[in-house]
């Protein structure tokens, strides 16, 4: 019987299946493949979830070297057990078309899938690198680069997969998607301890997208984290920095080192930031003393501007704590106190200016200071000692003498009847001493 008369008998009649089936079979031991062809595609047409009539129909088309018609069957039945749960027929039926048909890429696809939900991941690898090599050198690159971003989803511990995924996000626009993947593999090499993967990673996020201050923030902590200060100003704005403290302080930091003082004025001008402004000015005066005298009187001016003369003064002298010798600072609280009236902060603060004139050699100042404190407070013996030492850098042979004069005189014009016996005289030649070099 001719394969076109069944066809026709086909619209004229509802097909008998199982009646066609053996006439599919008695055509093919007959050797008539093209009836058997016709009369399984009939039952499959008829029946489209007979999933046996319809393996038989993609075999019957192997043999007649249809491989793309014989692809399309076994992929369908394949699909239909995948979708149920079947997967040991699917994988088979996956299998069956590669070796009729190795560059399938539907097929290599759901067996890497598969065997990336079994855990197999070698397996998987296996097929979607396969994949992937196919549309490269055909030069289908956006496809070559979604199998890269899943090959870079199926195996949390394999590193470099999941950076090239990433990197495949971002070629292929989705630069939200790579910046959020590339900072999770960025805590994750810290969180092992590898920081400098954990910092290229970062990198190569800020790339993705320069603007976004949640990566500039983490890279700068990263940055700081590896001891590359200098680096970190590349990524470290006010904004990046936040309300982060470390941040905020190194922020500070890099910009008193490049000169902006002014910066030190604006973070001071929030009472919530003056702490962290104190705290950089500690840090920064102890090897530097001008620019962590800086935050400290940007911190003083804001409370002068508030008439808190007593916390401007506490600030300073704070400071004088932090860079004990650094002269300018000491002068400012001097003008503080006597501006304020803070007679009992200002002689300890004359007092360290004097000290601090003494060690940067400059005994006149310092024999000045010294002798106006003695005046005022001639029972201190600290104020004595202290002229005595400058009057000695100026090359005095005989201090004391010149002490006893000066103070009987000065208390003389000021009316006390303060003994200057109580100034102890030493007839011996004092020996100058050279002065100290300058911080």
């Amino acid at each position: 019987m001719a394969a076109g008369n069944l066809f026709r008998r086909a619209k004229n009649k509802p097909l008998d299946r199982d009646d066609a089936m053996r006439k599919a079979e008695k055509s093919l031991r007959q050797g008539r493949l093209d009836e058997a062809l016709a009369l399984y595609k009939q039952v499959v047409e008829q029946f489209p979830e007979d999933w046996t009539a319809a393996n038989a129909l993609g075999d019957l088309y192997v043999r007649s070297n249809s491989i793309p018609e014989a692809a399309e069957q076994y992929t369908r039945i394949a699909d239909h057990f995948l979708k149920d749960g079947f997967l040991p027929k699917a994988v088979a039926l996956y299998k069956k078309i590669l070796r009729i048909r190795p560059d399938d890429e539907t097929s290599r696809l759901r067996l890497g899938e598969i065997a990336a939900d079994q855990g197999l991941l070698v397996d998987a690898k296996a097929h979607l690198t396969a994949v992937r090599d196919q549309r490269f050198q055909r030069g289908d690159q956006r496809g070559a680069m979604e199998v890269v971003i899943k090959l870079g989803s199926i195996d949390p511990t394999d590193m470099e997969a999941r950076l090239a995924g990433t990197r495949a996000l971002a070629e292929m626009g989705e630069r939200d998607k790579a910046v959020e993947r590339m900072t999770e593999l960025a805590d994750e090499f810290t969180e092992t301890g590898q920081g400098t993967e954990a910092l290229a990673a970062l990198r190569e996020a800020a790339r993705f997208d320069p603007e976004s201050t949640n990566v500039r923030g983490a890279l700068a902590r990263a940055v700081l984290a590896s001891g590359d200060v200098a680096a970190a100003g590349e990524y470290l704005t006010r904004e990046v920095a936040g309300d982060d403290p470390a941040l905020l302080a190194m922020f500070l930091e890099l910009q008193l080192k490049a000169g902006h003082a002014d910066v030190a004025a604006q973070l001071a001008a929030s009472s919530d930031e003056r702490p962290r402004v104190l705290e950089v000015g500690r840090r920064a005066g102890a090897a530097d003393a001008a620019a962590g005298f800086v935050c400290f009187e940007a911190v003083a001016d804001l409370l002068l501007g508030a008439e808190d003369w007593d916390g401007a003064a506490a600030a300073l002298q704070e400071f004088g704590d932090v860079a004990p010798h650094f002269a300018p600072a000491l002068l400012r609280l001097v003008e503080v106190c006597v501006d304020g009236g803070l007679d009992e902060r200002l002689y300890e603060a004359q007092a360290r200016l004097a000290e601090a004139y003494l060690h940067e050699g400059r005994a006149f100042e310092a024999s000045v200071i010294s002798e106006d404190l003695a005046v005022r407070e001639p029972n201190v013996g600290s104020h004595i000692d202290r002229l005595r030492r400058a009057l000695v850098m100026m090359g005095e042979s005989a201090p004391d003498r010149v002490i006893a004069k000066r103070l009987s005189e000065a208390m003389a014009a000021v009316g006390s009847d303060q003994p200057s016996s109580t100034i102890e005289t030493h007839d011996a030649p004092v020996v100058p001493a050279a002065p100290a070099s300058p911080p």
